[in-house]
């Protein structure tokens, strides 16, 4: 038996958008909260999709430009939630890590984050804002 090959993120947003389509046009209440709730699911499937999709984009290109602006926030905000006094440093540190390793990709890519977490740093303070 064939392995089918996985859908794109595409293919899961038209399903979503089918369901919702028939969902407006349902006989009864229950039945439009029923495909409404389909439909969120083929949702989420093409949420998941599509950052699968960018990840491997990300690592075929293998481009510390390649890494969106998004995913460097998400990784300094961990960061700052693993180290919250000392985020900045420990992504510099890492950083410096990769430098001496010959890495030039994690470098790149650590070296952003720890500008990030400056900046986050700056704006937050255990929850509250920072001047």
């Amino acid at each position: 038996m064939e392995q089918e090959e996985p859908k794109g993120a595409a293919y899961y947003w038209e399903q979503a958008a089918r369901l919702v389509a028939r969902a407006n046009l349902a006989p009864t209440p229950e039945l439009r909260v029923e495909l409404l709730r389909l439909a969120h699911r083929w949702e989420r499937l093409a949420i998941k999709a599509a950052t699968a999709e960018q990840t491997v984009q990300t690592l075929v290109n293998r481009s510390p430009e390649n890494v969106s602006e998004l995913e460097i926030y998400r990784a300094a905000n961990q960061l700052i939630r693993r180290h919250p006094r000392d985020a900045d440093a420990e992504a510099a540190r890492r950083s410096r890590q990769a430098y001496d390793l010959g890495d030039m990709f994690n470098f790149h890519r650590w070296a952003r984050i720890a500008r990030a977490a400056m900046e986050l740093g700056r704006r937050t303070f255990r929850g509250h804002a920072r001047n």
